[in-house]
């Protein structure tokens, strides 16, 4: 599928099959169990910039900082911002006193007057945005782990504030120096350790083609999200924006990957959102093809506006049927899928005659049939229906007399040509199949501390969200 130049003809999710959404929330909270509170060092949050620093002037020495908190509030794009607070540390300045005499001072007599300032609870704020690198250590001979960071090359601005416990006020040339110091030390020491801050990776193929697996990922790219919902809290997410072997190249036109509102569901860790017309082209066509072979239907896809993807058929489709103890020809004119709100529904239409020995009787039959997908007793469930098909004819005792031939074609089921059901994909079981495959699609994921995403629960609401949990 070729790249569009324009936001408006982007399908799917804002241009991906499927997207990641794992919350800043638990990012925090697993930066909290990682770094915790300890004293500085490489157990806790390494290689930061402030452990018994000198320079011309001044000394930096930090002993304990809060974990690291992230949030994506920030006009910088795709950008984040990095919240810590100094616990124990003291930044001291040096200014020479000279003596109060006439003519040249005494080197003797001037003295360095050193000021230092306690900086525990001085709250800093550092904007950067976030880039993509290989994590060597998440990765092997099969996957590469593409990880999403906090690029700290990328330093927007660092500013230091006041916080509630803070006895003194640090501003002026004092607070401009300090945030200089760190901009320029935090960047100078990205360049050595890049990968400091892991909002989590997505496992990809090395080898595309040996991907397995319609939910499998074969790239990825990112964007946050921010919003707020009915009671003003904030919701955030960084979200991981997957291909798919169908749709196997990255978006970069416009309005790719921006989204209006937060996907994460509910309280959800993460959400997997899988697009309408993911679902409709790996489970539902399958299903439908096993069992009218031979028919050609093909995806009309849309984006994430109010119209939904449509899988059909353009053209004629023939088949045979017994009708009035006649074996007569049918032909197929309509069999078109799309997914509305929780219901896959399938509409059909065929024609075919039955046998009168004046002339044949024309018959039109319709009718449409769905699968609900919920959740009950804690696993994802099929629940089909089937109105009882409409038949148009002139005759109307023919047509409660063909009636149970109708039936006993197996129309009443989705996509089921005969009665025999060996051997060919059932839409009954599309849970099953679908279930399957979202498994080893989180296993791929993987949030700081080497935490795993496993599958909680799935609900169907055009696209699919799946809730996931850290393992």
């Amino acid at each position: 599928m070729t790249n569009n130049n324009s936001a408006t003809a982007l399908t799917d999710l804002a241009g991906f099959p499927m997207v990641l959404a794992v919350s800043e929330d638990e990012i925090n909270r697993k930066f909290a169990e990682i770094y915790g509170n300890a004293s500085n060092g490489p157990e806790t949050f390494p290689h930061m910039p402030w452990k018994a620093l000198k320079g011309k002037g001044w000394e930096l020495d930090v002993d304990a900082v809060s974990a690291p908190h992230i949030d994506f509030k920030t006009n910088t794009k795709n950008g984040c911002v990095l919240r810590m607070t100094i616990q124990s540390g003291q930044f001291t300045t040096f200014k020479m006193v000279m003596p109060d005499t006439d003519g040249m001072p005494d080197p003797a007599d001037i003295k360095v007057v050193p000021t230092t300032i306690p900086l525990d609870g001085l709250e800093l704020t550092v904007t950067a945005t976030i880039s993509k690198i290989e994590n060597k250590e998440w990765s092997d001979k099969d996957f590469s782990a593409q990880a999403l960071f906090m690029d700290m090359t990328t330093i927007k601005a660092v500013e230091v504030t006041v916080g509630n416990n803070l006895q003194f006020d640090i501003s002026g040339t004092t607070k401009a120096s300090l945030e200089t110091l760190l901009h320029d030390k935090i960047k100078a020491l990205a360049v050595e350790h890049p990968n400091q801050l892991l909002f989590g990776a997505a496992r990809l193929p090395r080898n595309v083609k040996e991907t397995t697996g319609p939910l499998a990922a074969t790239a990825s790219g990112f964007s946050t999200t921010v919003n707020s919902d009915e009671d003003g809290n904030q919701k955030g997410a960084v979200n991981f924006l997957l291909c798919n072997k169908s749709m196997p190249d990255i978006r970069h036109s416009n309005g790719a990957g921006v989204f209006d509102h937060c996907l994460l569901h509910g309280d959800d860790k993460a959400t997997l959102v899988i697009s309408d017309a993911t679902i409709l082209e790996h489970f539902v066509k399958p299903a439908l093809m096993s069992n009218w072979v031979g028919v050609d239907l093909s995806l009309e896809r849309h984006g994430t506006g109010s119209v939904p993807s449509k899988l059909g058929f353009i053209g004629s489709f023939d088949f045979g049927v017994t009708l009035d103890g006649h074996d007569r020809s049918a032909t197929l004119k309509k069999l078109v899928a799309t997914i509305k709100n929780d219901l896959i529904t399938v509409d059909y239409n065929w024609t075919s005659s039955v046998y009168h020995w004046s002339a044949d009787i024309h018959v039109e039959v319709s009718g449409t049939q769905t699968i609900q997908l919920v959740m009950q007793n804690g696993k994802l469930t099929a629940i089909p229906k089937a109105d009882k098909p409409h038949i148009a004819t002139t005759d109307t005792n023919l047509a409660a007399r063909i009636a149970g031939d109708i039936l006993s074609i197996g129309i009443d089921e989705i996509g089921r040509l005969g009665t025999s059901m060996k051997g060919k994909k059932s839409m009954h079981s599309i849970n099953d199949d679908i279930l399957s495959h979202i498994t080893p699609s989180l296993g791929n994921f993987i949030l700081p501390g080497k935490s795993v995403l496993q599958y909680v629960s799935a609900h169907l609401d055009r696209h699919l969200y799946v809730s996931a949990t850290y393992k």
